[in-house]
């Protein structure tokens, strides 16, 4: 008799540990065939961006951003789920690529609206003026930061936009500033202010190689020599105290007005 009851216990014990069984893996089966259900509901066309605009590209080629969009939406997610699912688009990545691929483009703005548009407002590098090397690198357009982003052609005179010349040895790297903030607001505060001066007007820049003396050569010919890091107020100043004094009559003859040492002026006659 107890070897019958232990017998059944047994049996019982068995029929329930297979029920659990069959439920965990009904359970599992279902879980998965609605998480792969899922995917491919939210994977499946409906979801695809289709309708996509792009404002602000004015330096950049529309064309070649246009296909790099949309190559990027022909990409796969660990490659099997498309990029170009509302669901998987990723808008940071788009973002950066776009400023990485494009040197134009400061920053790139990438939203969605459910469940097929994709919108992406770019901000490009506004042309400032335009920095050249000695060496074969040759001429770059810079913002009024003194960040390089796009490679120009050489012919300026500066009259058209600054120009600034780096006989420096540095290499130039797009997207990253070439001028420290002290140069820049030294250049860019002679740029505004020697127009409206009839004994100055347009000026080019020419930052020496060994020191951080620039060559401010104005549209008559003759140069200012400053240091990058002056005061422009300071220097303006002790300029127009200059022209209006002893050199007032010889502004003609000029080769160069040397500001570098304070109120120590010193000047220079074409021979």
């Amino acid at each position: 008799m107890a070897t019958i009851k232990k017998n059944y216990i047994e049996s019982q014990k068995k029929r329930r540990q297979r029920a659990r069984t069959r439920r965990l893996t009904i359970t599992v089966i279902t879980s998965a065939v609605c998480l792969v259900g899922t995917g491919a509901y939210l994977a499946s066309s409906r979801f695809h961006i289709v309708d996509i605009s792009l404002e602000g590209v004015v330096r950049a080629s529309r064309e070649d951003v246009d296909l790099y969009l949309a190559e990027w939406l022909t990409q796969k997610k660990w490659g099997i789920l498309p990029v170009r699912s509302y669901w998987m688009l990723s808008r940071g990545d788009l973002a950066s690529g776009l400023a990485s691929a494009f040197p134009t483009i400061e920053h790139a703005n990438v939203t969605t609206n459910f469940p097929h548009a994709l919108k992406v407002s770019v901000k490009e590098y506004a042309g400032w003026g335009v920095l050249c090397r000695t060496n074969e690198e040759g001429c770059f357009w810079i913002d009024r930061a003194g960040v390089a982003f796009e490679p120009a052609p050489a012919g300026f005179s500066g009259a058209i936009v600054p120009k600034i010349t780096d006989e420096r040895e540095r290499t130039v790297t797009l997207r990253e500033q070439q001028l420290s903030g002290e140069m820049m607001r030294l250049i860019t505060f002679f740029n505004e202010k020697a127009p409206s001066d009839t004994r100055i007007q347009s000026v080019e820049f020419t930052i020496a190689r060994t020191d951080e003396t620039i060559r401010v050569k104005t549209r008559a010919g003759w140069e200012l020599l400053v240091l990058g890091k002056a005061d422009p107020e300071y220097i303006w100043k002790n300029l127009e105290t200059a022209l209006a004094g002893e050199i007032k009559g010889g502004i003609g003859r000029l080769e160069y007005i040397d500001l570098r040492f304070g109120n120590k002026i010193f000047y220079k006659y074409r021979e």
